[in-house]
């Protein structure tokens, strides 16, 4: 059973009453991440992740479309760089959206011994990090918890070292103590 369900739509649910440019993003992150699964159990689409990320932001009561675009989009560039770039979504949704996109790309850490030291670096040396950034950021991390079943035990306590010493103090700075 996982945590915190209820604040994550199903991608059935999420899509109702969507228009303008969070329909656009769900419509091309949808066939970009068309096939793709999630590398751990249970192998979900991938595309859940996205919705879940974006109804999470929700959930904290982000309303701002350029946010909810980019957390619908903000694995595509990384996962599928041979069918989109930042460039690209910078032409269909604005340069905001590719910054946000970029951002959230920017602060995640190679999968190596030191990821969480390389995650605070980042953090620091880009101490001026945009809240919007700092949100999708967050949503991402809060829902890869809530979806850690399937991972190795040993990688479920780096991953919980890393939140609570690297993305617990991100929310705190950003006044998100409830996160």
């Amino acid at each position: 059973m996982r945590p915190c369900k209820e604040f994550v739509q199903k991608p059935e649910d999420f899509i109702v009453g969507r228009e303008g440019m969070v329909m656009e993003a769900l419509i091309l992150a949808t066939a970009i991440h068309d096939g793709e699964k999630r590398k751990t159990p249970p192998y979900e689409d991938y595309m859940e992740h996205c919705i879940a990320v974006a109804s999470i932001l929700e959930s904290w009561g982000v309303t701002d479309e350029d946010e909810l675009a980019a957390a619908l989009l903000h694995d595509a560039v990384e996962n599928h760089p041979d069918q989109i770039n930042l460039e690209m979504i910078g032409e269909y949704f604005g340069e905001r959206v590719a910054f946000l996109v970029d951002g959230v790309t920017k602060l995640k850490s190679k999968d190596t011994d030191n990821s969480e030291f390389e995650t605070m670096i980042k953090i620091v040396r880009d101490s001026l990090i945009d809240a919007g950034v700092a949100r999708i950021k967050l949503a991402d991390r809060v829902h890869n918890m809530m979806t850690m079943e399937g991972m190795k035990p040993e990688t479920q306590i780096k991953k919980a070292r890393e939140t609570l010493k690297v993305f617990a103090p991100l929310a705190l700075s950003f006044g998100m103590w409830e996160v």
